[in-house]
């Protein structure tokens, strides 16, 4: 039976991946290249300090005379380390003397190539340059519960919108920042808009297509957020001669054309404008998606009004019913016996008179072939009878406001979002661990980046192949496996970094890693949304995308724990991997089954069956 939300139908008759479909899915997510730039350009723009030591001033000898010794100066010597500078008197090493560098610090590349020499981020003050990554990730969990908020009351596409001009507003700002303070508040803001986009991005792909069809969302999603990833690493390259600003002003620039495209472009989720009542959203976006695709917009109005009661088609006149559902094949009926009461949603029955069968009735009714027999579209009927069922067909879908505490008064809601919560934090400590060390792993950093950053579009391709074939769940487990396998792997190896056979397969593993880590975001960000409803979707991804956040935040210090022991982040995080795989056994499968509308729709998954494509009806329990 279809639950009240059911909005499948209509989007079938819309044509499921028609050109407006597959045309919004890229315009959505093209939005990747500006959210990826700014969450990950820390990598370059924040590069690695190489060849410091302590600045000599002009006159060394004159100055370590006057400064740091009594008595004649031929007989001192100053030496100048990373962090200190060294005098001593004579050969007497009992004499040495040591001070904070004097004249501040020389790098082994122009100052303004990164904003850690420019800033000074070195010897006591080298963890602000790690925490600048922890502020993004820290305003990422902000962003995330404020942002999905935002969107379950205010609309997916305003808040795409806002939070790309903020991405780009605050890019720019980050380059003009004149200190270290400055651009760690202007990082936290970056990670809160960043995150604003990502799961707009991910929201509006999925309540795009129908059931059979939403993995296509995992599908671009992960490639065009690879591609966007690989293409920093050209920029980057290119300006790796010029000060970090310059690469941030670039990367920012992007943004600006993102946010004209989906401005102009996009329109707003039919499914949220459904369920929260916004007749005239829902008539703008039917009547425009149905002339991209070449469809009839009675027929798509009038699916839409089915699926509120499925039961109820009928077409009255002086008191005789006319109903779809009793029609038998190849029946002749009477057109006198029936008429229209609304042409804007029957179907006429002259046209079921001649030779019409429950076959053409079906098709006809749904809209899914191109030959549909409809009495007229929004132009050429009645505007105040299709407005007048429209908004009657919107009152019955729209569903009960929720907010995040609905979460924890359900025991089964309750239960999904701790192991979705788990589920991210280790996805985001894998992902963001690995990238935060590709530029350290053994060869060229642009390029172990560009590599690093090109396991994230196979993932994509698997997971299109896996989520509708195997299930959510398999496709999940598999890649937590594959992340958790490179990730031990690559721990071991990387003990052997001398040799250069095992150095290799150190980035060999941590390829691996990337992969299974891209594939558990592309995931989590797909099957996440699933197992909540509609007024509460972007919330309870919001929310699970915090709990990722905390893992983010811990990411960058990572690399401080394989100081003390190398093979330590890689086991701790892969034996994560393995715990997340265990719990997705008792959370429920969502392939094949209509997005829930409300929380008595997930609630009837506590004890469900399998889907309808499966031959075999087996129960499974929560």
């Amino acid at each position: 039976m279809r639950e009240k939300g059911n909005i499948d139908p209509t989007l079938r008759a819309l044509g499921g991946r028609a050109r407006y479909q597959m045309l919004h899915l890229f315009a959505i997510n093209i939005g990747a290249f500006g959210a990826s730039y700014q969450l990950l350009n820390n990598i370059f723009t924040g590069r690695e300090v190489l060849g410091q030591r302590c600045a000599a001033p002009d006159n060394s000898s004159l100055r370590a005379n006057n400064d740091f010794q009594n008595g004649d100066s031929n007989s001192s010597h100053v030496t100048y380390g990373l962090c200190e500078i060294t005098v001593s008197k004579g050969n007497l090493s009992s004499d040495e003397q040591q001070y904070p560098c004097p004249d501040g610090y020389e790098y082994g590349y122009s100052r303004d190539l990164s904003f850690r020499t420019e800033f000074d981020l070195v010897c006591d003050r080298k963890l602000l340059g790690g925490l600048t990554q922890s502020f993004v990730i820290m305003g990422q969990g902000f962003g995330a519960v404020l942002s999905a908020i935002v969107s379950d009351r205010f609309g997916r596409k305003r808040t795409l919108i806002a939070s790309q001009l903020g991405l780009l507003s605050v890019g720019i700002a980050i380059g003009l920042a004149p200190s270290y303070a400055v651009l760690a508040a202007f990082k936290f803001l970056v990670g809160g808009f960043q995150q604003g986009v990502v799961t707009g991005m991910a929201i509006m792909s999925i309540e795009l297509l129908p059931t059979e069809y939403r993995s296509l969302s995992a599908l671009v999603g992960s490639v065009l957020w690879g591609c966007s990833s690989c293409s920093m690493a050209v920029y980057a390259y290119l300006l790796r001669d010029f000060p970090w600003r310059y690469l941030q002003y670039t990367l920012s620039g992007v943004s600006a054309l993102i946010c004209l495209l989906q401005l102009w472009y996009l329109d707003e989720s039919l499914r949220w404008l459904v369920a929260n009542g916004r007749k005239d959203g829902t008539e703008a976006v039917l009547k425009r998606a149905a002339r991209v695709n070449g469809k009839d917009l009675a027929v798509i109005v009038s699916t839409l009004q089915d699926s509120v009661n499925e039961s109820q088609h009928t077409h009255q006149a002086g008191g005789d019913n006319c109903t779809l559902s009793t029609i038998s094949p190849n029946a002749q009926h009477n057109p006198s016996q029936c008429s229209h009461v609304n042409p804007a949603f029957s179907v006429s029955c002259t046209e079921l008179t001649a030779n019409t069968n429950s076959e053409d009735v079906d098709a006809s009714r749904k809209g899914m072939t191109n030959n549909e027999t409809v009495n007229g579209s929004l132009e050429s009927s009645e505007p105040a009878a299709l407005e007048a069922n429209l908004e009657d067909t919107l009152e019955q879908k729209q569903a009960k406001k929720l907010t995040l505490l609905d979460i924890f008064r359900h025991k089964t809601l309750f239960f999904n979002a701790l192991v979705t919560w788990l589920a991210w934090f280790t996805c985001a400590l894998s992902f963001f661990a690995l990238y935060m060390m590709s530029t350290s792993l053994h060869g060229n950093r642009f390029l172990n980046y560009f590599l690093t950053a090109l396991m994230e579009i196979p993932p994509g391709v698997l997971l299109f192949v896996l989520l509708d074939r195997a299930g959510r769940k398999a496709a999940s487990r598999v890649m937590y496996i594959v992340a958790g396998v490179g990730l031990i792997s690559s721990g071991v190896f990387r003990m052997f970094t001398g040799n250069s056979a095992l150095g290799t397969l150190s980035v060999v593993t941590a390829m691996l890693g990337m992969f299974g880590a891209s594939g558990m975001f592309g995931a989590v960000f797909f099957f996440t949304p699933e197992l909540f409803p509609t007024n509460m979707r972007n919330q309870a991804l919001g929310v699970a995308s915090f709990a990722g956040r905390l893992g983010g935040m811990c990411a960058p210090f990572m690399s401080s724990l394989a100081e003390i022991a190398v093979w330590a982040p890689g086991a701790l995080i892969g034996s994560l991997c393995f715990v997340v795989v265990i719990l997705f056994r008792f959370i429920p499968e969502t392939r094949g089954r209509e997005l829930p509308h409300t929380i008595e729709d997930v609630e009837k998954w506590t004890v469900v069956v399998s889907p309808p494509e499966e031959k075999s009806a087996v129960k499974t329990r929560l």
